[in-house]
């Protein structure tokens, strides 16, 4: 294309799915030849963005004239011709950036089911928002039923890191972590009340009053609230390795991976990640969840918030190695689909035809 797309995200911090996926984006669409910049308010989305090879601008966005006129500026100087915004704020400075430069595209990213606010509707509707891009079927029915036109909405799941298809062997990355031998129900994520901690952590303490040799593991932001009422259900069976940048290995290092969120998500990338390693994964029923795992093909599938069915998924698991191989084969087949080339492929079509 010509000029430079800009993938723009209003945070410094880079654990979320968010700003992962926003980043290989812009990784997949360098790789495809395109003049590509990563904006971001600098910090950890800054140090990503360099160790990708990405060329990186540092921007406060926030409600200041200087913090606007300094957007505006970067757009006409990079020559900036595509705006991909990964958040409400990115979305409004991109828009303000193109209402005042002219001829630049602005692209919405929406990757969670929650309802939107009064404050974000208006900018799907504008004219100046040529897509939005949807991380689920789903996320794009529920944008058109109730917001926008169906022609300015498009479905593109999200991409796979590479290094997910080479996970190491589960005992020496159980070594390398300071685990124990054991069978390991994992969740990977962020600890927010829609996550399901809680839920796993009932089906859990079940699972280990029958099964010897148990043990709980997360990965993710830790919010002390959800790892007491986790600990008070499942004492020391449970181990939290906190914020990894590696979930590759933690995941690897697993015999199951849960999700259990309740709401909200759109397709959770840790359900295609843990499918790459190998790693069979047991999911709830949210609709998003159900465009990637066919049940009994590559993975189970619970009813959202159904502790008792979790807990049966579990044990089928555990009593079956046979079952739980063939569902992490199928699993890692299914995944080899999203790879970051044929994302980039897919939406640089959009920036130039939407």
């Amino acid at each position: 294309m010509d000029g430079t797309i800009a993938q723009v995200i209003s945070r410094s911090g880079c654990s979320s799915g968010g700003s992962i996926q926003a980043l290989l984006l812009a990784k997949g669409l360098k790789s495809e030849g395109e003049n590509v910049v990563f904006v971001s308010r600098g910090g950890e989305c800054a140090a990503r963005a360099e160790e990708l090879g990405i060329d990186h601008v540092t921007q406060s966005m926030i409600w200041s004239i200087p913090s606007i006129l300094s957007f505006v500026r970067m757009v006409r100087q990079r020559r900036i011709t595509v705006l991909h915004a990964h958040k409400g704020k990115a979305l409004s400075f991109s828009l303000l950036a193109s209402l005042l430069c002219g001829n630049v595209k602005v692209f919405a990213n929406r990757g969670v089911s929650f309802s939107l606010s009064w404050s974000n509707v208006w900018k799907y509707r504008l004219p100046l928002t040529k897509g939005i891009v949807c991380v689920s079927f789903g996320i794009k029915r529920d944008l058109c039923m109730r917001w926008v036109q169906p022609e300015r909405v498009f479905t593109v799941y999200g991409s796979l890191d590479e290094r997910f298809f080479r996970s190491p062997p589960k005992q020496k990355t159980r070594q390398e972590l300071g685990l124990k031998e054991g069978f390991y129900v994992c969740l990977v994520g962020n600890f927010r009340p829609w996550k399901g901690h809680v839920i796993l952590a009932e089906a859990f303490k079940k699972l280990a009053s029958r099964v010897d040799g148990c043990l709980l593991l997360f990965a993710g932001k830790e919010k002390a609230s959800i790892l007491q009422k986790v600990s008070s259900l499942v004492g020391e069976c449970v181990v939290s390795l906190g914020y990894r940048r590696d979930v590759e290995r933690v995941m690897g290092a697993s015999d199951v991976l849960v999700n259990a969120s309740t709401e909200g998500e759109g397709v959770p990338g840790v359900i295609r990640e843990a499918m790459a390693c190998g790693v069979p994964v047991v999911v709830s029923s949210l609709e998003g969840n159900l465009e990637m795992v066919r049940h009994g093909k590559n993975g189970l599938v619970f009813p959202v918030g159904d502790i008792e069915a979790l807990f049966k998924r579990l044990v089928l698991l555990w009593k079956s190695p046979r079952l739980r191989r063939r569902l992490g084969v199928n699993g890692s087949c299914f995944a080899k689909r999203f790879t970051i080339s044929r994302r980039a492929k897919i939406m640089l079509k959009l920036y130039r035809y939407a």
